[in-house]
């Protein structure tokens, strides 16, 4: 694939992008001091049966690791088009963000570069921002925040969600047989889905007002809360709202990756006080509890403590604190009492561990916390869909 030695990681999805009935192989490279981004797609010639390659921009590289992701189908054209960004570190609390209209055509992807702006941090946790239109010229916050309207007018809006936790090791794929690689792929395509956008005026009017209210707080604090102890050695940052401990109201789990070559991410877990004030990070078990990046996809299999009065979720993880970075395991997070709980396990003890049980069997739950990004403190309008969305994914489970 003409890769060379900086790549580090890579991930692949079963997609159906241009919803055209073929499906195709999406697959997502990182590497170097600065994680940045490659991506190839393959598609299944409806003639031959073979794959082929779609002509990517390679200038236009952004980070396909947020799902859901926003998109936006042309009717008269036929096209869809993916509303995507790719950001850079240009020092220590400063931050470019660059948004791209990626359109989906004729086995080809096409890039426009349509706003960007540069976000700089300034004492207390307050940022400085530059807007910037698509010519590069200099705009208001204002018309910053409209251009994405303008861009896709008239388009119908949806979410496409893939999974993009299928992350292996260079040659993994070659080790294994062909029985494990089909159940791999085909797990790969239960995941994709793409639906037309929630109305979100419809949602709110559904769910009660204190629900609303704590998300649009929490759209409010997240753009700060990522900033917090910054340094250079941070070069990725997304968020998942959950509700772990099941209390109607929504936390937020917060991802931070550091470090350069193989790249480990830390997670924090924020709450919302039921007597009012900002949000408040819940006390860690094991501060310094980090993991390789890309762990953690969002999938959990959550288990019901009746003993402990706790919910433990558990997911895929790759080198837990100590680890090796190549060691794969399980790892085990709760939230109980505003302390917030991740400890490496081993399968055995999984299989083993307590929970609600029918006939002597346990009762096993999949749940799905949907990432997103935020770079550069954005406009809280655009920071609110994303929490709303991840809100909606994690609630999914109660129809």
């Amino acid at each position: 694939m003409g890769l060379d030695s900086d790549i580090d990681e890579f991930a692949y999805s079963v997609t159906d992008l241009d919803q055209d009935g073929y499906l195709e192989i999406f697959v997502r490279f990182t590497g170097g001091t600065g994680h940045f981004t490659v991506y190839e797609i393959y598609e299944v010639d409806g003639d031959s049966g073979k794959l082929v390659r779609w002509k990517c921009e390679e200038e236009a590289a952004p980070d396909f690791s947020e799902s859901p992701m926003r998109a936006f189908y042309d009717e008269k054209a036929g096209e869809w088009h993916l509303d995507v960004y790719d950001s850079l570190g240009q020092s220590v609390g400063e931050v470019g963000t660059t948004w791209y209209d990626l359109t989906l055509s004729g086995c080809g992807v096409q890039a426009q570069e349509y706003r960007s702006q540069m976000s700089e941090l300034k004492k207390d946790n307050e940022f400085d921002f530059t807007y910037y239109g698509e010519k590069g010229e200099e705009i208001s916050e204002a018309e910053y925040g409209k251009m994405a309207g303008k861009q896709y007018e008239g388009m119908k809006k949806a979410y496409i969600s893939f999974a993009d936790d299928y992350r292996m090791e260079s040659g993994e794929l070659e080790k294994m047989g062909r029985k494990q690689l089909l159940e791999e792929l085909g797990h790969s395509l239960g995941e994709f889905a793409a639906e037309w956008a929630v109305d979100l005026t419809a949602w709110e009017a559904a769910l009660p007002k204190e629900e609303i209210d704590c998300l649009r707080q929490i759209a409010r604090e997240i753009p700060g809360l990522f900033y917090i102890d910054y340094d250079d050695c941070t070069n990725f940052l997304s968020f998942f709202v959950t509700d772990l401990d099941e209390n109607g109201r929504p936390e937020v789990l917060l991802e931070r990756s550091l470090g350069s070559g193989i790249v480990r991410s830390h997670m924090s877990c924020y709450e919302l006080p039921e007597e009012g004030g900002g949000m408040r990070q819940a006390e860690m078990e094991d501060p310094e509890c980090f993991y390789s990046y890309l762990g953690f996809g969002g999938e959990m299999e959550v288990i019901r403590d009746k003993k402990m009065g706790e919910n433990q979720y558990i997911f895929d993880i790759t080198g837990l604190n100590d680890s090796s970075y190549s060691k794969k395991s399980k790892c085990r997070m709760s939230l109980k009492d505003h302390r917030f709980s991740m400890r490496e396990e081993k399968p055995s003890k999984v299989a083993d561990g307590g929970g609600e049980r029918d006939s002597g069997k346990e009762k096993k739950e999949t749940v799905r916390a949907a990432r997103m990004n935020v770079y550069g403190a954005p406009c809280e309008d655009y920071v609110y869909e994303k929490v709303f969305v991840s809100w909606l994914v994690w609630k999914e489970r109660d129809g």
